[in-house]
């Protein structure tokens, strides 16, 4: 008898092993699924075992929006994978998976009550044109077993063949949307009524991510006026976005890197690939995250305290001191997402009271081998380093502006429409201000504060009972601004709030 490894791993195309690996099962798992299944041919628990690898890798990148595809045989070997606990973290790991996924005992008629029937057809159809995607077209022995694939024929009065044309036909399809860039006033007017679901959903964040950095803005360069706009309509979004924004401004003065990078460069401004930031930790005492030389650059180990994104970006820049007897440098480097998903020894989610949904997280990170080329840059410890000034200040003005049009849809008293003119023209006044590059940074962003805690406190006022619902955009958008007026906050600032209080 053909062993099972040997067989599931024949049927599995060379170009599809980067995503399934034949390491991804131990031979101890490969025992205890012929063990299990005795009463099964091998070819068909390879065909389940092939198609269990194949679903929890599209769930990976589906973060969890997935309904089960497959038939009992399928199902019962993703709960035998879930119950080797060490394993199944590895296997969710691999996959790219940001965390568990986890296998649910949903009957499907109760699925079809948590969404819209446009909802669940759309997920169905993403998923078949998904499958044909990443894995080639559909066929018999699988199809034999994927129910929702028998399913979606059914409904489409269609066989096999008629169902793999309208995957492709979908794949075209979406491939030709991509082509043509929305207009970024037609996205941000499209999500702007998902508010609160933009902070706590991941699945409606990472859309929402998605068509915003496809969107027409990406020809050209984030600017501060679509900062603004994503601020307006979810601190959330956009606070995710300005890491994009803020790592591609650590490589436009080293031209070295861009010189040897021109491609990846070009993909990063036109956001074609997405850029994520994890540096803040290297300017204290002593850094979690350390590098140790190596003849052909550093090994890298120790915890990332705070990094965003995290199944979001395509790459992420990342810094770490690296120590001698003689000398610390810090050092900053560039690195894919796919190599720091394998040098993952843990991680936390970042219990965020908001922005819940911006995959922030703490890693633990063991091994992670980073070439000479990768570096951006090296300077010791303790000397200055050169600080290119940014075109975006303080875009977080969006939250105040956003309260103030809350506040207009509102019966406002005499009183009420004085103050809103008041901060409506202070506003105006830091716009023009955060043009000026002699401007005095602590001074702008503390005055920003000020105006956003004046817009809320006059929104909470003009809402009465309503500001304290939990669910209320006023209690949402007051827990957001604390983020940003507290923890992303400059050493400096924080001084100068704090003496502000004396």
């Amino acid at each position: 008898m053909t062993k099972l490894k040997e067989q599931v791993f024949h049927k599995i195309p060379q170009s599809q092993l980067s995503k399934i690996h034949p390491h991804f099962l131990t031979e101890e798992i490969y025992q205890k699924l012929e063990s299990k299944f005795q009463n099964v041919s091998t070819q068909e628990l390879s065909i389940a075992t092939i198609e269990s690898l194949r679903f929890l890798y599209l769930c990976a990148q589906a973060e969890g929006s997935l309904f089960f595809p497959g038939n009992q045989l399928i199902d019962d070997i993703w709960h035998l994978f879930v119950t080797e606990t060490e394993f199944y973290q590895s296997l969710c790991k691999k996959f790219g998976s940001t965390g568990i996924i986890h296998h649910t005992g949903i009957k499907y008629k109760d699925y079809l009550k948590t969404q819209s029937y446009q909802d669940t057809h759309e997920e169905q159809l993403s998923w078949l044109a998904s499958y044909v995607l990443n894995f080639g077209e559909i066929q018999k022995d699988s199809y034999e077993q994927l129910n929702l694939a028998q399913a979606l024929a059914l409904r489409f009065e269609v066989d096999l063949k008629g169902l793999n044309d309208i995957a492709n036909t979908l794949i075209q399809a979406n491939l030709e949307l991509q082509s043509q860039k929305e207009k970024f006033s037609d996205v941000i007017q499209d999500i702007a009524p998902h508010f609160i679901e933009l902070d706590r959903s991941r699945k409606h964040l990472k859309s929402a991510f998605t068509r915003v950095m496809s969107s027409d803005w990406s020809t050209k360069q984030l600017g501060p006026e679509h900062l603004e706009k994503l601020f307006y309509v979810s601190p959330c979004l956009a606070f995710t976005i300005w890491q994009h924004s803020a790592a591609l401004e650590r490589l436009h003065e080293n031209t070295v890197w861009i010189e040897k990078n021109k491609s990846l460069y070009e993909e990063l401004k036109s956001a074609t690939k997405t850029l994520g930031l994890g540096i803040t930790h290297i300017v204290k005492e002593t850094s979690p995250l350390n590098g140790e030389k190596t003849e052909s650059g550093y090994t890298v180990n120790g915890t990332i305290p705070w990094i965003t994104g995290v199944g979001l970006f395509d790459l992420f820049v990342i810094g770490f001191r690296s120590s001698t007897s003689q000398r610390s440098t810090n050092v900053v480097a560039i690195v894919t997402s796919e190599d720091l998903h394998k040098a993952i020894q843990s991680q936390d989610q970042l219990e965020l009271s908001v922005y819940s949904a911006s995959m922030t997280y703490s890693l633990e990170l063991n091994n992670l081998v980073i070439s000479q080329d990768q570096v951006l840059s090296e300077t010791l410890v303790g000397e200055p380093t050169r600080k290119t000034a940014s075109a975006i200040k303080i875009p977080e003005l969006g939250i105040a502006m956003r309260c103030l049009d809350e506040c207009r849809k509102k019966s406002l008293s005499s009183e009420a429409q004085l103050a809103l003119v008041r901060i409506a023209a202070e506003i105006s006044n830091l716009k023009e201000k955060s043009k000026d590059t002699s401007v005095d940074l602590v001074e702008l962003c503390f005055r920003r504060d000020e105006a956003i805690r004046d817009a809320l406190r006059l929104l909470t006022l003009v809402s009465k009972g309503s500001s304290i619902n939990k669910n209320s955009i006023v209690s949402l958008l007051v827990q957001q601004s604390l983020l940003v007026d507290i923890f992303v906050q400059s050493g400096a600032l924080l001084n100068r709030k704090t003496k502000s209080l004396g």
